[in-house]
């Protein structure tokens, strides 16, 4: 940390919340002892902290409306923080059956497949799973930069309920919708992670025909392996070009975004070919 001159740490640590989550557990009366607990569950996450305070580095909560220097946090709200917390396979003996924020709480179902199966599909047809992705990702913090007539949204890991959190908080922020210039699709380009409903929210509908070639709207970009020939999603490609998306993946290359921009020795990305086929679900 020393060498980065790190002036503070945004991270959301989940026993900083003991006394809002200390209901929902019917065998924890102590708060110490569900926070020793919940360090043991997260332990990533303990062990940046241990780091943090050892070097008197301040640690900072990145919840909903939060500015971190330009970028504005759109999500996660505490309530949805919390929930998820509770819905996770890593957090123990939670009494998730209680009503919290005056919703049921109900554990996320999760399909497993061995195999992916494609279907050939035309211009415009996407198909997005029902499965949703895990409470972790769902905690994930989104930030939105308005700045220079330029809209960038970093998604991380988030799921549908965090992206859904932040479109409709961005009236709030100032930010007018649909219309992102450059779109950080989340969690490796997941079909789990977003749907068409999410994607025409934000960036915008699907466009009657394919952009002539050298042609964009936005950029997309994903973060995934070369090594990982399942991400991003084909469907989730598709579903860029859709939009009109000039859409690149890292491929453990780094990428530079930049507006109306140059640097001597760049070239523009290629953007990843459109695919025919989509996984059946």
């Amino acid at each position: 940390m020393d060498e980065f001159n790190v002036k503070n740490i945004w991270m959301l640590r989940p026993w900083s919340y003991t006394s809002e989550l200390i209901q929902f557990f019917t065998t924890y009366s102590s708060k110490n002892a569900l926070e020793q607990t919940l360090k043991k569950a997260y332990p990533l996450i303990a062990g940046i902290e241990e780091a943090a305070i050892s070097k008197g580095i301040p640690i900072r909560e990145p919840l909903q409306g939060t500015n971190i220097g330009l970028f504005k946090v759109m999500s996660p709200t505490l309530d949805h923080y919390l929930l998820q917390i509770l819905c996770s396979d890593r957090t123990p003996e939670a009494s998730i059956e209680e009503s919290f924020s005056s919703k049921v709480i109900a554990k996320f179902s999760r399909i497993i497949k061995d195999g992916l199966e494609f279907v050939a599909s035309g211009w415009g047809e996407e198909i997005f799973p029902d499965a949703e992705t895990s409470p972790e990702n769902e905690m994930s913090v989104i930030q939105l930069l308005h700045h220079c007539n330029s809209k960038i949204l970093l998604t991380a890991d988030a799921g549908r309920k965090a992206l859904e959190i932040a479109k409709n908080y961005a009236p709030q922020a100032g930010i007018t919708l649909p219309g992102i210039d450059c779109f950080q699709v989340p969690h490796h380009g997941s079909s789990k992670n977003v749907n068409a409903t999410l994607l025409n929210a934000w960036i915008g509908p699907t466009l009657a025909n394919k952009l002539p070639d050298g042609e964009s709207k936005f950029s997309a970009i994903v973060s995934a392996a070369k090594k990982d020939p399942t991400h991003p999603r084909l469907a989730v490609t598709r579903a860029m070009w859709h939009r009109g998306a000039h859409v690149a993946s890292t491929e453990s290359v780094g990428k530079l975004y930049s507006a109306n921009r140059s640097r001597p020795g760049w070239s523009s990305c290629t953007p990843l070919p459109y695919p025919t086929t989509q996984e059946s679900e």
